[in-house]
């Protein structure tokens, strides 16, 4: 039996530039009300994850900024955090700034930006979280990003439509030992060794004292690939990456018709399954 459903929210839950649909809000009140933990397992910020769920007054534990940090409840402190060190941080900053992508540093609660200063012109970057945030001062917020931005990240982001350069920054972070993911093929996560949300979703676990077979995963991006191998069911959608499907004990419909609900339906709501 399915005792607790992880689901990254973008492209899964939310078909991408669209908002949750009522079939889907349906299908997570329903679970919640019947027992079944829900859990959010997102690259957006902790407020950015909880956001949806606050709006169906559902109070569910949290895994944010993919897997840097997890909360058992929305008003209480993290249970988990895996951060970067700060040495690093600096490394990796310095790395990304040279290469001019937009870039992001997510540090507690706070998102930390930089306009692409390359010249390569990416569109991409608008379906970042913190897109249009920035302000025009590059010089200021190269000095935030140097000082504020390198304080134990959970993750850095960088996006770009060179794709040439987003594989050699994959190469070269990987090469020194740091967890490299990314939601799409025109963005890079970067993240301490080992991290993701499968290794959160696994602290989650332990706290809820909850086996793997006891748990449903669902997922888009190359970055759930650890998500989906912590569960005992996972699930990719048909939108998703194909490194993901070729992973997942089950492939979806596409987001954009309520793939994820109809999953939930079948496997956590439907008569068989009580």
């Amino acid at each position: 039996m399915i005792k607790l459903i992880a689901a990254d929210i973008d492209g899964t839950l939310i078909p991408l530039g669209k908002r949750m649909s009522e079939r889907t809000r349906r299908a997570i009140i329903n679970c919640v009300n019947r027992g079944v933990i829900f859990v959010p397992a997102s690259g957006r910020t902790f407020e950015g994850a909880i956001r949806p769920f606050k709006d169906m007054g559902i109070d569910c534990p949290v895994i944010s900024a993919n897997g840097g940090r997890v909360d058992a409840h929305v008003f209480e402190s993290p249970v988990f955090e895996d951060t970067i060190d700060e040495a690093t941080a600096t490394r990796v900053c310095e790395r990304l700034i040279k290469a001019g992508c937009f870039m992001t540093s997510y540090v507690g609660t706070k998102v930390y930006t930089l306009p692409e200063t390359n010249g390569f012109g990416s569109s991409c970057a608008s379906v970042s979280e913190a897109s249009g945030t920035s302000g025009f001062d590059i010089e200021a917020e190269m000095q935030t990003m140097r000082t504020l931005g390198t304080q134990r990240p959970y993750k850095f982001e960088a996006y770009s439509d060179d794709t040439a350069l987003l594989d050699k920054l994959r190469s070269e972070f990987s090469a020194e030992g740091l967890g490299v993911a990314g939601a799409f093929s025109f963005n890079v996560e970067i993240m301490a060794h080992g991290a993701g949300k499968g290794r959160a979703l696994g602290k989650l676990m332990e706290l809820m004292h909850i086996s793997k077979e006891e748990v449903l995963a669902l997922g888009d991006g190359a970055n759930d690939l650890s998500l989906l191998s912590a569960a005992g069911l996972s699930v990719a959608m048909e939108n998703g990456a194909e490194s993901l499907k070729s992973a997942a004990d089950i492939i979806a419909p596409d987001a954009s018709l309520d793939g994820a609900a109809q999953i939930i339906e079948k496997y956590v709501l439907s008569e068989s399954n009580r």
